[in-house]
């Protein structure tokens, strides 16, 4: 019997993390604090800790990677930058927007 794993979970145990590290790494580049990243990924300041020292699966890093290879990052910062209001308050928007996104559901589905 061929067991197969529903959506959500690949969105929750991959998708989701590897965005989140994704982001923590862009935005700890951009000189944001862990404190300040944490806030606008929603997580807490310990798994921005985790993100940033690559303290996660293979999986989510060869997910992380594909996010970086194809520009997904910078569609949300790009976003977020031109977005009006306070920063941070729609990138948890977009992030959503970005585990709906085909491209990742067959990349971690291959």
């Amino acid at each position: 019997m061929i067991r197969m794993e529903p959506k959500c979970d690949k969105i929750t145990k991959i998708i989701l993390p590897a965005i989140r590290a994704a982001l923590a790494s862009e935005l700890s580049r951009r000189g944001y604090t862990q404190q300040q990243i944490a806030g606008m990924i929603g997580v807490a300041q310990v798994a921005v800790s985790k993100y940033l020292n690559g303290k996660y699966s293979k999986k989510i890093e060869n997910t992380k990677n594909f996010i970086i290879k194809n520009n997904m990052i910078e569609e949300i910062i790009g976003k977020e930058e031109t977005a009006h209001g306070e920063k941070g308050k729609d990138i948890k928007k977009f992030i959503e927007e970005l585990c709906n996104d085909g491209r990742l559901m067959a990349f971690v589905s291959s």
